[in-house]
């Protein structure tokens, strides 16, 4: 079977392997042989074809072989905004997190994803808010997303001249900075 992979990918016939990586996922022997497959086909499609849409279909199978998988859930919101379907990528993610505890894990991951998908789909508010509430557990590892979406809508105040929120932001990246100098000193403990 490495060989036949091997030999598609020296060809260049990265549509054939992908079939072959979805379809050799239906015989595999484990459910974790599966989602490897079906994963490695999705990327397929995504990082060599540059086909997202194709890869949906592939990482939907994937949630439903394995429902409580983050990084499926993930990969599945990512193609499906990089397809521009950013709503259902939203959707998916939000789905899956009304069933997670909070501080978890797998929550700071698809809050994580759902603030970049809320950036990307124009909803600077959307994103704060995932980030701010990724921020109460892992502010460092949030940090440079959370700086930019501020000012992203810093700049925005200052567009529409609106003096008050851009007072409100400039305070909120101060308290930010402050936050972060704490955050970094009891890392450093």
């Amino acid at each position: 079977r490495e060989r036949l992979l091997a030999s598609y990918r020296e060809r260049g016939d990265f549509e054939g392997l992908a079939r072959i990586l979805a379809d050799s996922a239906n015989a595999a022997p484990t459910r974790a042989d599966q989602l490897e497959m079906l994963r490695e086909a999705a990327r397929v499609h995504v990082e060599l074809l540059h086909s997202p849409h194709a890869a949906v279909d592939l990482l939907q199978r994937c949630c439903e072989i394995a429902p409580d998988d983050v990084d499926s859930r993930v990969a599945l919101a990512t193609s499906l905004s990089t397809g521009l379907r950013h709503s259902e990528g939203i959707d998916t993610l939000t789905a899956h997190l009304a069933t997670l505890d909070e501080g978890s894990l797998g929550r700071l991951e698809l809050l994580r994803t759902r603030a970049a998908i809320s950036a990307d789909a124009g909803d600077l508010d959307a994103s704060l808010a995932d980030l701010e509430e990724v921020a109460a557990v892992d502010l460092l590892g949030v940090l440079e997303a959370l700086e930019s979406a501020l000012e992203a809508k810093r700049s925005l105040a200052r567009a529409r001249g609106d003096a008050s929120e851009d007072r409100a932001l400039s305070m909120r990246l101060v308290d930010l900075a402050e936050r972060t100098k704490r955050a970094s000193l009891a890392r450093e403990r």
